[in-house]
């Protein structure tokens, strides 16, 4: 990625995804992203920017990465700026930029995603009915495993197959 055309936005989907479908079988996918500002303001709150960013697939390409997001998911996209000059109907030049998106990475767990989703959750291990427990002798009593920490972020570039360069 061009790092002198180069932004990152992150924060939760604020409005449903709008996909347009090309003539050709692309597909273009506008994204709102609500990004809180990094300072407070003289009210002692922090404002909200709405950004709207653009993905692309080509035709033929894997639309999944955007047909499943939803709002309020919270997602980081990384982009790249594009210009988006044209001339209205009176013939004034109307100058417009477009932020592309090259990288598209879920902040959210899975639980958690369904969970905005409205998708039950399957009944923890405590409700569930308790199984008969066996004993092991103690000679095949092993150290526990080690929990995992954090959990990192899945991250999917957008041009594995959605070439925001194309079309």
């Amino acid at each position: 990625m061009n790092t002198r055309n180069y932004s990152i936005y992150s924060g939760n989907i604020s409005k449903e995804v709008v996909k347009f479908e090309n003539k050709d079988g692309s597909s273009k996918y506008l994204i709102t992203v609500a990004c809180q500002d990094d300072y407070v303001g003289k009210d002692g709150k922090r404002g909200t920017q709405f950004i709207q960013v653009e993905g692309y697939c080509p035709a033929g390409a894997s639309t999944a990465k955007f047909d499943n997001l939803v709002v309020g998911e919270r997602i980081t996209v990384q982009c790249s700026t594009r210009n988006n000059n044209y001339t209205d109907k009176n013939g004034n030049p109307v100058y417009r930029y477009t932020f592309r998106i090259e990288t598209l990475t879920f902040e959210d767990s899975k639980s958690k995603k369904e969970a905005k989703a409205g998708i039950p959750t399957p009944p923890s291990s405590a409700s569930a009915p308790a199984e008969k427990e066996i004993e092991k002798p103690e000679a095949e009593i092993s150290e526990p495993a080690k929990p995992k920490r954090g959990r990192k972020a899945k991250q999917e570039s957008v041009l594995d197959e959605c070439n925001p360069y194309e079309g």
